[in-house]
């Protein structure tokens, strides 16, 4: 192969790179990102994209993975056949490239947004001392005084959870303050749901064509908030923290068992935090109802690998760290720190 036809492959593969790079790494304010892409351009794309993808029976999150492991799989075979590896290697790069730029365009520049706590003015530092025995208390009340509305003899089928949680989505977005909210995204089970299931991965959203993937066998008593996690990924807020702190207040907002799982939600977490003895007395206060829903939440993950489960979540872990989120995979619980400004008493101030 000549080295003029090299280039034809090797200056577009560089040129997506540095555009990809550019939108990765250029200084631009949080400010102007929440206001000209994750409130200005972001959510237009989103409602438009996402309705295409509801109407679509099948997950295009699949579409995409499977499409471009058969492109890298006929690149790399038809390279060597021909003997023109330099070629093969560059279409895959200009591929990377173009797509780590669809993503920064589609979704990614979310990861570079204000911080929720800013934009809404909550104060996350430290707390008093009986701030998290509070939090605990109430919610292990409210959660003890909704268990009953969760119907756990019937099925919670992605049209249920698409019908009963999207007011709450809806009034969720207002609270944190969005004009446009995103659109509700139809939820799809994966061909890729044994490898989701063994890796104790809930949902995923797709950051190419929006729309909102959850694994099967959810508890009732966790499908909804983890259904308005996804969402709230729709709506821009790419921090796992942000993204559980928009679905408890969607599931709050909504009703019957939706409103149920918010609770529950709290409640884990702040367990989570405190010590065993206090954790204990709060899920106890509960009642049976939430214990029963949370041993049936343990044994569904019981069915999860722990070995691929500790490499999907490292593997993750580095993305996140990558993306600006300093937590990685632990910012998933740093939405308690969320809940304790907003709601020191266990019910939102918004």
């Amino acid at each position: 192969m000549t080295k003029k036809a090299a280039d034809r492959y090797w200056l577009p593969a560089a040129a997506a790179a540095v555009a990809a790079a550019g939108l990765w790494l250029a200084p631009v304010p949080p400010a102007m990102v929440e206001r000209w892409y994750s409130r200005g351009a972001y959510p237009a794309w989103q409602r438009m994209a996402t309705a295409v993808s509801n109407v679509a029976p099948f997950a295009l999150f699949d579409v995409l993975i499977v499409a471009a492991a058969l492109f890298a799989a006929v690149t790399i075979v038809r390279g060597r056949r021909a003997g023109s590896r330099g070629r093969a290697a560059a279409r895959l790069v200009l591929a990377a490239a173009l797509a780590a730029v669809w993503f920064q365009a589609a979704w990614g520049i979310n990861y570079r947004r204000m911080p929720i706590a800013e934009s809404l003015g909550l104060r996350t530092g430290p707390q008093a001392e009986d701030a998290l025995a509070r939090f605990g208390r109430a919610v292990a009340a409210e959660a003890a005084a909704t268990a009953g509305d969760l119907e756990r003899d019937r099925p919670v089928t992605p049209a249920r959870m698409l019908a009963e949680l999207s007011s709450g989505f809806a009034r969720a977005q207002q609270r944190v303050g969005l004009v446009t909210g995103a659109r509700p995204g139809r939820p799809k089970y994966s061909i890729f749901d044994p490898y989701f299931r063994w890796a104790s991965i809930d949902g995923v959203t797709n950051p190419f064509i929006p729309e909102t993937l959850i694994v099967s066998g959810l508890v009732p008593a966790e499908a909804y908030v983890t259904v308005a996690h996804e969402w709230a990924h729709l709506a821009g807020y790419a921090s796992e923290d942000e993204a559980n702190f928009v679905a408890w207040l969607a599931c709050l907002d909504a009703q019957g068992g939706a409103r149920y799982n918010a609770w529950l939600f709290a409640l884990i977490k702040a367990a989570q935090a405190a010590p065993r003895e206090e954790a204990r007395a709060w899920i106890a206060g509960a009642g049976p109802l939430a214990a029963g829903d949370l041993e049936a939440i343990r044994r569904r993950l019981l069915g999860s690998s722990p070995a691929l489960t500790r490499a999907a979540s490292s593997v993750y872990d580095r993305f996140l760290r990558a993306n600006r989120v300093e937590g990685g995979i632990e910012s998933y619980d740093e939405v308690l720190r969320l809940m304790l400004a907003a709601a020191p008493g266990g019910r939102p101030r918004l």
